[in-house]
């Protein structure tokens, strides 16, 4: 994966914005799953993203 990148900046960058990408998707999860079930705990969550 770091071959892709020419610089660890660019690699960080990269890094961050995919971390951002997946912080949006879990909390889209999490709002889906409160307004589905009340409130779920985080494993379930992650059991249903992956």
């Amino acid at each position: 994966m770091a071959d892709e990148y020419k610089t660890v900046d660019e690699r960080q960058r990269y890094v961050q914005k995919s971390g951002q990408e997946w912080e949006k998707f879990v909390n889209k999860a999490l709002k889906k799953l409160d307004s589905n079930h009340g409130r779920m705990n985080i494993g379930k969550v992650y059991h249903y993203a992956a």
